[in-house]
């Protein structure tokens, strides 16, 4: 499979379909990928299985891929944006920190 060099870096925030039992399932194609990586999850989502941390973190385990995976506590899904009822500022602010200090390192 051909790698994926032009990605220099990537963020997700909340996961959502970042691993499912498809075979084409990104957390699959980790190895593909020679950027750096930051997931940030709500500790509370439904929109993300109990499985997908555990599994993605397994996987970029697995394949080294450099990066940083983090559950913030007493959040839910869409606690990084202000005009949504589960806004968290504090958490918020901490991973978009992370995501900004992502694209500095590997985005100049």
């Amino acid at each position: 499979m051909p790698r994926l060099p032009r990605i220099k870096a990537a963020a997700s925030l909340y996961g959502v379909n970042i691993v499912t039992d498809k075979p084409d399932s990104p957390h699959l194609l980790l190895d593909r990928i020679e950027s750096e990586l930051y997931f940030g999850f709500a500790e509370v989502d439904p929109s993300v299985p109990a499985n997908v941390v555990s599994e993605l973190q397994a996987a970029l385990e697995k394949t080294r891929t450099k990066h940083r995976l983090e559950v913030f506590p007493d959040t839910h899904h869409g606690f990084c944006f202000a005009a949504r009822a589960d806004y968290n500022a504090i958490a918020a602010e901490a991973a978009w920190a992370r995501v900004f200090d992502l694209w500095e390192r590997n985005l100049k």
